[in-house]
């Protein structure tokens, strides 16, 4: 199983985010989950804090409370 977190994100932010997105999982502890691409647009150098840094729409998604927990009991 996955980090509850990478699962929030594929079940509730990338569908929200009004441009096409692509992320890719890491092995790590620390943002398992990352957006690679948006609209096309190779965004990952936005990871060491370079350009291009892509603006989302919306900036931020409500998740229930509910499915964190349940997604973090596991």
């Amino acid at each position: 199983m996955e980090f509850p977190l990478v699962e929030l994100v594929k079940r509730y932010s990338i569908p929200a985010i009004e441009q096409v997105v692509i992320a890719s999982v890491i092995e790590t502890w620390h943002n398992p989950i990352r957006v690679v691409m948006v609209d096309g647009v190779d965004v990952s150098e936005a990871w060491y804090g370079r350009d291009p840094k892509p603006t989302l729409i919306p900036e931020s998604v409500q998740i229930p409370m509910s499915e964190v927990a349940r997604l973090a009991a596991g």
